[in-house]
């Protein structure tokens, strides 16, 4: 090697080294300029800890409303592994939670008196515990078991009347039974939105308990025939919209039922109510698994809107 290729050799070298070390100290300036960028930082404003835990905060409906349906599932998970809960229990668990967030949605939205509230929790109460097992006890009588029968009939007509005679009639007025027995025997007069509050909530009662029943039943046939689609279908259906529906209907029972409270002749009314609730619940039950079922269903929805839109006589 030629004295000159040693010498470019050595001074490529020395460049290599230089850069490498132009380089280190560009990283260290790098480093520190990053660090002050930091240092700079408004963090009273970007971690503004006295703001998120200021009291005032939680007196907000819409932080309470997260609080609370965000933790519950949480807090039901604990319970049911801390006591052992079985599976009906678990899915008793579910329903009351999607119960409960239709009841303070309309709590909200309606705005009863807490002893409505009250006696609210006392009809839904009454209804899955004592108002469901009449109706199992009638359906066994003759005439409603044949009812009841023709709703799994391949004739339209006949599942019809099933659905509208059987099944509608007898559940509407198994929601209606508490404020029948408990407030429209009472001299002072509901107002309409204590009717359908206490009609709503009812409804919920029916639904939880429906509810429970068809899921585990679902669940069964999942297990048995091996697809879990339908029941991971029904499921989402009887948690969620089927108390919506139930209560629905129930609550605008209960505005006719408080619009009977304020007259002399009390039952007319009221049968015009059961009637046309049964009327809803027989179509939607009959059309379920079509379109038309689901416009019967919006319709529904949309009547109990206006009733409670409905002002007092």
């Amino acid at each position: 090697m030629g004295n000159s290729e040693k010498f470019n050799k050595d001074e490529n070298l020395d460049k290599d080294y230089g850069s490498a070390f132009n380089l280190e100290e560009e990283s260290k300036v790098g480093f520190f300029d990053v660090l002050k960028e930091f240092k700079k930082l408004d963090y009273k404003y970007l971690i503004p800890i006295g703001k998120i835990f200021d009291s005032r905060l939680f007196h907000k409906k819409a932080v309470q409303w997260v609080l609370f349906f965000g933790l519950l599932p949480l807090i039901f998970s604990w319970f049911a592994d801390k006591f052992g809960l079985n599976f009906e229990e678990v899915v008793w668990l579910v329903e009351i939670y999607f119960c409960l967030f239709w009841a303070l949605y309309f709590h909200a939205l309606i705005g009863p008196s807490k002893n409505i509230w009250r006696r609210g929790i006392g009809y839904a109460l009454f209804t899955a515990a004592i108002g469901i097992p009449i109706l199992l006890s009638m359906q066994t009588l003759p005439v409603i078991r044949s009812l009841y029968a023709d709703t799994n009939s391949n004739n339209l007509i006949e599942n019809l009347i099933g659905f509208l005679l059987g099944v509608g009639i007898l559940e509407e007025t198994t929601k209606a039974l508490p404020l029948i027995i408990f407030s429209l025997r009472k001299k002072t007069p509901m107002t309409a939105r204590e009717g359908i509050f206490l009609g709503f909530l009812s409804g919920l009662g029916f639904a939880a308990s429906e509810g429970v029943t068809y899921t585990i039943r679902a669940t069964v046939n999942a297990i048995q025939y091996g697809a879990a689609s339908g029941q991971v279908m029904t499921f989402l259906d009887r948690v969620m919209t089927a108390p919506l529906q139930h209560s629905s209907w129930a609550g605008v029972t209960g505005w006719f039922i408080a619009t009977a409270s304020k007259r002399e002749k009390k039952w007319p009314v009221v049968v015009v109510g059961i009637l046309c609730m049964a009327l809803l619940h027989g179509l939607y039950d009959t059309f379920s698994n079509t379109l038309i079922g689901i416009i019967v269903a919006g319709v529904g929805f949309v009547v109990f809107m206006g009733y409670l839109s409905q002002k007092d006589e």
